[in-house]
């Protein structure tokens, strides 16, 4: 069987099938011999002075095509050989006078009676180049699933030569200039540059860098590609005020470096992140969830057909183990504290399970203006299908009227229903704690008032615990420079006595010489001035200065084994120190 035709100025964008990757007019010829034959012989050509690379998605709902991305018009000339042998593709892609790409590539197919298919040996040879010169990014990325709006510069080569059950490929590829979203998160990354550097069986991310807004991330590791079609990841990844999102919407801000592991099937990914530096950053306001567009199952269309499923709607099985043992923050405008967490999460559509535990080390929380202080406290998650882990928390806050009274506040349960205690050094009454720490007097406010005021305290200390899992959530979607970003407080007395007090405290990791960080491994200092400086170790207080006004200084270091030891000092002569282990 013998095929010839001629076309001329056809519109690809109104062929059948052939419209959802490529528009623009057309000119060419197709001459075919021996069809469905082992001797099949021919040649396609075709020209276009304005084709257009593209994709679009096909809407089984609407019986209509949406376009995704769309590369700028171009100059392209194309040429496909056909032989017993294989087959030889050639193209020759040119984007006004500076942008280009050549495209060369080899491919043992053979033809028999049999079947309309080709016959593919995996052992046969491949050849493929790649030349690129300032190509448009959006060219090479058009039919890249999950990522549309690209834009950029690509210029490189990149050629492989082998049996195609390896395909070797080797080469490197300058991306400058670059910009895309990623659909699934809804993130736009600008300022996308780096090299791709391929070494056969994998790919190295050499200063791969992007931007989102003011946030900046950097990743630098590589990407086994063998054995096809498992995909195995090792890189390190630093981000500086990164914004995570969910659809659009800020889940936090992300500042630190972590290493990250990882190995993909078609069906699975397990990743493992060991983080080695993180501060997290919550929006102010509570994070809530994107209202879905899709069907509710208890409403129904009259007149509307339903889709027919897929054939394969398995849900993809994403799990992530996520090592956060060094001490990490987790800041809002109304609360900053210190943590250490190992948690595991599968993602299995639509079921999300989480199982681990976090630990708080120090911080404090903003109730209304009233500073407490976190004594201790834990999160334990027990990997159900409702992320909702098992609170223990315990916070205080000092009377700075009173000298030495303070306010404790239990919170238990878990955290869709938290329970909330209140007690004191002075008395054990519900609404006299309340009305002393709102009012400063036990006999200030009546019980109404005391009533909405421990309402408020409890709504606050749930939006605290409601930001806290959502900073520890974000460890499994991702200390800083930040960690040296100090936590400064002021705090004021009440009822004309003058006690205040100023207090900076930092993590200040980055000041351990190098021989030292195998016996040091993490390094806090906090101090004071100001009256009433007050430290609470494990075994004693100590105050500094007589009357309890001067500075005040202490000092907390992590060794190996959870074990930490703790100085404090208060000028002139008053001091205390601790070594604990924590199992």
């Amino acid at each position: 069987m013998e095929i010839r035709a001629n076309f001329r100025n056809i519109r690809l964008d109104e062929t059948p099938r052939l419209c959802e990757v490529l528009a623009g007019p057309a000119t060419g010829f197709l001459q075919i011999s021996g069809l469905f034959t082992p001797n099949l012989r021919g040649r396609i050509q075709f020209e276009s002075s304005r084709a257009v690379v593209r994709r679009m998605f096909r809407s089984k709902r609407r019986h209509s095509r949406v376009l995704i991305n769309e590369a700028p018009p171009m100059r392209m000339w194309s040429a496909l050989d056909l032989a017993p042998s294989g087959v030889h593709a050639q193209s020759k892609l040119r984007w006004g006078s500076r942008s280009s790409a050549v495209i060369d590539l080899k491919a043992p197919l053979r033809w028999d009676a049999t079947s309309i298919w080709p016959r593919v040996d995996e052992n046969d040879p491949l050849h493929f180049e790649l030349r690129t010169h300032r190509t448009p990014m959006e060219a090479l990325l058009a039919w890249v699933p999950q990522i549309s709006d690209s834009q950029g510069e690509v210029t490189g080569v990149l050629s492989a030569d082998g049996p195609l059950r390896e395909i070797p490929l080797e080469g490197r590829l300058q991306l400058r200039h670059g910009r895309l979203e990623l659909v699934g998160l809804g993130q736009e990354l600008s300022h996308l540059q780096g090299d791709l550097i391929f070494h056969k069986t994998w790919v190295e991310f050499d200063r791969l860098t992007a931007r989102d807004h003011e946030g900046k991330v950097s990743i630098d590791g590589g990407l086994t590609l063998q054995p096809f079609p498992q995909l195995s990841t090792q890189f390190s990844l630093h981000a500086q005020d990164f914004p995570v999102r969910r659809e659009g919407s800020l889940l936090s801000t992300v500042t630190g470096r972590a290493r990250v592991e990882s190995k993909s099937t078609p069906t699975m990914t397990q990743a493992k992140v060991k983080v080695d530096a993180l501060t997290v950053a919550l929006p102010d306001e509570d994070f809530r969830d994107v209202q879905s567009f899709s069907d509710h199952k208890d409403i129904r269309v009259l007149g509307q057909t339903k889709p027919k499923a897929e054939k394969d709607d398995t849900p993809y099985d994403f799990r992530i183990e996520v090592d956060a043992t060094r001490p990490f923050w987790l800041r809002r405008t109304d609360f900053a504290v210190q943590m250490i967490a190992e948690i595991e999460a599968r993602i299995y559509e639509p079921h999300v399970y989480v199982e681990g535990y976090a630990e708080f080390r120090r911080g404090f929380i903003d109730i209304y203006g009233k500073r407490f202080e976190i004594e201790q406290g834990a999160f334990s998650f027990d990997g159900g299908e409702e992320v909702n882990p098992e609170v223990n928390l315990v916070m205080r806050h000092d009377l700075r009227n009173q000298q030495g009274e303070r306010i404790t506040v239990n919170v238990t349960g878990r955290l869709s229903n938290p329970t909330i205690d209140f007690s004191s050094t002075v008395t054990n009454d519900r609404a006299e704690i309340i009305a002393m720490l709102f009012g400063g007097n036990r006999g200030m406010r009546s019980r109404g008032s005391a009533s909405n005021d421990e309402r408020r305290v409890g709504t606050q200390a749930a939006s605290f615990l409601s930001g806290v899992t959502a900073g520890l959530l974000t460890l499994t979607a991702r200390r800083e420079l930040g960690d040296v970003l100090p936590i400064i407080y002021i705090e004021s007395g009440q009822g004309g006595s003058f006690r205040t007090r100023a207090r900076v405290g930092y993590q200040a990791d980055q000041i351990i010489p190098k021989f030292m960080r195998n016996v040091v491994k993490g390094v806090y200092v906090e101090g004071s001035a100001g009256s009433n400086n007050r430290y609470t170790t494990a075994g004693a207080a100590v105050t500094a200065g007589p009357q309890g006004r001067s500075v005040g200084m202490l000092i907390e270091l992590e060794f190996p084994r959870n074990i930490f030891g703790t100085g404090a000092y208060g000028y002139p002569d008053a001091w205390g120190v601790d070594v604990t282990w924590e199992p």
